[in-house]
């Protein structure tokens, strides 16, 4: 069976669009929340915030596998893929999430500023929520039409 050629540059297009909305979005997200974020700390607490981050940034870095590329990639990719790429993903969110409650007390030594601990505190806290992500995202993704 073979495939009409302006099929295929028409799915590709509607694909580039939706995932250039969704970047769009989180971007947006992002973008909304630091302003809040600008407005509601003063700027010594918001540079407590951005250390915070850094820290966040640096284990996500070095952690990141990206099960999602794989599950997009694989034609094959059934129900325990996306389970075992969930479970995964859970745990690689509770092991950043205890690393940083492991960190917090060294970096605020570190830095020598003790409000430091609770804000990655929080932002441990945070992130071991996030690795609970709805992994069917990748499938709306795969079968993009």
């Amino acid at each position: 069976m073979t495939t009409d050629p302006s099929d295929i540059g028409k799915r590709t297009a509607i694909g580039a669009g939706w995932t250039v909305l969704m970047r769009f979005a989180v971007r947006s997200v992002g973008i909304v929340s630091t302003l809040i974020l600008a407005r509601l700390l003063v700027p010594a607490d918001f540079g407590l915030v951005a250390l915070a981050m850094t820290l966040l940034a640096l284990l996500e870095v070095m952690s990141h596998f990206n099960f999602e590329v794989f599950l997009v990639r694989e034609p094959d990719a059934d129900r325990s893929h996306y389970d075992t790429a969930w479970t995964l993903t859970v745990l690689r969110g509770i092991v950043i999430a205890v690393l940083l409650v492991m960190m917090a007390p060294l970096a605020a030594g570190f830095f020598n500023e003790p409000r430091l601990e609770n804000v990655v505190y929080a932002i441990a806290a945070l992130t071991g929520l996030v690795g609970f992500t709805n992994i069917g995202i990748v499938e709306f993704q795969k079968h993009l039409d």
